[in-house]
């Protein structure tokens, strides 16, 4: 509702785990105090070029939607460069490529797996400390796995768990990020669910 916005001195917003739909609302970018939003597993559509965030925002969650488009180069031009900011995008809809203007940060982290991304700016994948340092340590593999690949996170986090080539079975993935192979059985919407509650908790609790 756009009452949230006379909340002038909201800091952190939690509506994750609804039903909301529609677009995500223009008067986020005037919320001047907000510094984390939560929006994982409702049903928010349309492009992230119509809203912008504020510069007090470092944890932003819109991860399980419906967001289709691409990420635009003005995202997050409102948040100070020197921030840590974490962003999570995972399984969407989002097209295209990770927009070069992003390298303006650098403590980053970016999760966009299960998306319909098709590239990404070499120099982005130069960002030591993107993605608590996964992106210094395996490059662009530290962002999302290459097409055709896959990996459990959509991208290597460790050792353990590079991008691993898909076999020919199972056809070539056309899209970056995939965490499992195109006819293998994707994880129901029900489980992403309780995997993203767990992930949420986590970071609340060590925010505390």
């Amino acid at each position: 509702p756009s009452d949230i916005q006379k909340l002038t001195t909201l800091q952190d917003l939690m509506i994750s785990y609804n039903d909301f739909t529609g677009a995500l609302p223009k008067y986020l970018e005037d919320m001047t105090n907000l510094r984390s939003l939560l929006m994982t597993s409702n049903y928010f559509s349309g492009h992230l070029g119509n809203v912008n965030m504020p510069g007090s925002m470092r944890f932003l969650d819109i991860s399980d939607n419906d967001l289709t488009g691409s990420i635009p180069e003005s995202f997050m031009t409102l948040v100070p460069f020197s921030a840590a900011v974490e962003v999570d995008f995972s399984d969407n809809l989002l097209t295209g490529h990770i927009p070069s203007d992003l390298v303006r940060f650098d403590h980053l982290n970016l999760y966009l797996a299960n998306n319909k991304i098709t590239g990404i700016d070499k120099e982005l994948c130069r960002k030591q400390y993107w993605n608590d340092g996964d992106v210094g340590k395996y490059g662009c593999d530290g962002l999302l796995c290459p097409v055709g690949t896959h990996s459990v996170n959509g991208r290597q986090k460790e050792d353990g768990s590079p991008c691993e080539r898909c076999g020919l079975q199972t056809g070539n993935l056309p899209y970056m990020g995939m965490d499992v192979c195109e006819n293998s059985s994707a994880p129901t919407r029900s489980i992403t669910l309780i995997v993203s509650i767990v992930a949420t908790l986590s970071t609340l609790l060590l925010s505390l």
